[in-house]
């Protein structure tokens, strides 16, 4: 949970998924794509995510918990969560 991208930001492949719609979207000129990209991480940070969280809660406990208050889910850190510090 604490290493890689995640050690930065809470869900990196979403946030990479997100950025390569946009950018298909720009390369492009299509504004449609864009508006469905953008939908797409709506749909997913506002359903999917919180289902996943319960989960993680659920199966980490406070250890997630302690992740979730350090490491944002969108903006990343500009240092590695090292979960020994906190």
């Amino acid at each position: 949970m604490e290493r890689g991208p995640y050690a930065f930001v809470r869900n990196p492949m979403a946030l990479a998924g997100m950025g390569q719609g946009l950018a298909v979207g720009i390369y492009l000129g299509s504004v449609m794509v864009m508006v469905y990209a953008l939908a797409g991480s709506l749909v997913w940070n506002y359903v999917a995510r919180p289902l996943e969280e319960i989960e993680l809660v659920e199966k980490f406990g406070s250890s997630y918990e302690r992740y979730r208050a350090e490491v944002k889910c969108w903006w990343p850190r500009l240092t590695p969560y090292q979960s020994g510090k906190n």
